[in-house]
C-alpha cells in the first residue's frame, strides 16, 4: 500500500517588523492600529481567504495587534527599535480635549492648503524624497530669496530728497531665508505642497510651493567588488559640468558633482559612509550622455555659432 503526502511550500516575509504586518506608520494611534488590523483580518482570516499562507498571515495580524494594542508591551517593543513614541501612547481623546481640538485644526489646515494651486506668479521649489519618506512623512530645508519693502524708507526709495542709504534706493530689502517644511505622510509624486506666501511685505505676493518628486532607489550594478550606479545626463551638463544627486536604498541622497567636459562612461566615486571602514564597498557613478533626438530652431542656432566658433579656432591654429 503506498502513501502520498503532499507538501506545500508557503512563502511568508517574517523580516517585517511589527508596524509593517499591520501597514501602519510607527507613530501610528492605538485607534489606527485597530482599524488597520480588522481591515486585514477580513482578508486574510482563514474562513475567507483559502490561500496557502492565509493562515500564518493571520498568526502575525493578530500577534502584531495583541502587542500594539497594549501600553505596556507596545513601549517595551518600541524600545528595542528605538522609537520613541511618548505621545502615541494609550490617551484617551475625549479626556483630552485640548489634543483633539489640535488635531481637527491641523487637519482643517492641511485639507485648506491641498485646495490651494499654484499659479503663474508662484514660486515653486522641487524637493526630492525617498518612498520611506513618502510613505511616513518627513521635512525638508528650502532655501528661498524673500524680497521686502525697505524698512527704512518703506518702499519709497527716497528720505528728504535723497536716495535712501539702507536699501541704495531700491525700495526692497532682500535676504535669503531658510524655511523648515513639513512634508505629510502618505504624499503623492509631483503633488504640490502649499507652503506660504513670501515677500509679504513686497510689492508683489508670491505663494511658495513645494513641488515633491518620489525617487525610486537607484538599480546598482556590480564588477568584482566595486558597485556602480548608472546616471544619465544630457549632453550640455556633459559639457558644463553639473551637481548631481543618486538615491541608494541603504545609504540615502549621495551628492556629486560632475565636472566640466565629461566624456561618455566617466566614472565618478562617490562618496559613502559605511560600517565597515576596513575594507569598504567602492561606489561608482557611471555617467551615460544622452544625445537630443531632434533640435528645435532655437538650438540649430546656437549648435551653428558653437561650430563656427570651433572653425575660427581651428583657423587660427593652422595660421600660427
Amino acid at each position: 500500500m503506498k502513501i502520498f503526502i503532499k507538501i506545500t511550500l508557503v512563502m511568508v516575509d517574517c523580516t517585517k517588523n511589527l508596524y509593517e504586518i499591520l501597514n501602519v506608520s510607527p507613530h501610528a494611534s492605538f485607534d489606527e492600529i485597530k482599524r488597520a488590523y480588522k481591515k486585514l483580518v477580513r482578508i486574510y482570516h482563514p474562513d475567507v481567504n483559502k490561500s496557502n499562507d492565509a493562515d500564518i498571515k493571520f498568526k502575525l495580524l493578530n500577534n502584531a495587534y495583541d502587542i500594539l494594542s497594549d501600553e505596556e508591551k507596545r513601549r517595551n517593543y518600541d524600545n528595542i527599535l528605538n522609537i520613541t513614541n511618548k505621545n502615541f501612547y494609550k490617551k484617551d481623546e475625549k479626556k483630552d480635549p485640548e489634543k483633539k481640538e489640535y488635531k481637527e485644526i491641523k487637519k482643517t489646515l492641511y485639507e485648506y492648503k491641498k485646495t490651494i494651486v499654484p499659479d503663474e506668479n508662484s514660486i515653486i521649489k522641487e524637493v526630492k524624497i525617498s518612498k520611506k519618506e513618502a510613505l511616513f512623512g518627513t521635512t525638508r530645508t528650502v532655501n528661498i530669496l524673500n524680497t521686502q519693502k525697505c524698512p527704512k524708507c518703506l518702499g519709497k526709495k527716497f528720505i528728504n530728497g535723497a536716495r535712501c542709504s539702507f536699501c541704495l534706493g531700491e525700495g526692497e530689502k532682500k535676504e535669503h531665508k531658510k524655511i523648515e517644511a513639513s512634508i505629510k505622510k502618505d504624499v503623492q509624486n509631483n503633488e504640490y505642497i502649499y507652503i506660504g506666501k513670501i515677500n509679504s511685505s513686497a510689492l508683489y505676493d508670491k505663494k511658495l510651493f513645494l513641488k515633491v518628486v518620489i525617487e525610486p532607489p537607484q538599480k546598482l550594478y556590480f564588477e568584482g567588488e566595486n558597485v556602480l550606479i548608472k546616471v544619465q545626463i544630457p549632453l550640455y551638463d556633459a559639457i558644463l559640468g553639473i551637481n548631481k544627486e543618486v538615491y541608494i536604498e541603504q545609504a540615502g541622497f549621495i551628492k556629486f558633482e560632475i565636472p566640466p567636459l565629461t566624456k561618455p562612461n566617466t566614472r565618478i566615486p562617490l562618496e559613502i559612509e559605511q560600517k565597515n571602514k576596513i575594507n569598504p564597498i567602492k561606489y561608482y557613478a557611471t555617467i551615460e550622455v544622452i544625445f537630443p533626438e531632434t533640435l528645435s530652431k532655437e538650438e540649430k542656432i546656437l549648435y551653428d555659432k558653437i561650430r563656427s566658433l570651433n572653425s575660427r579656432e581651428e583657423d587660427i591654429c593652422r595660421q600660427i
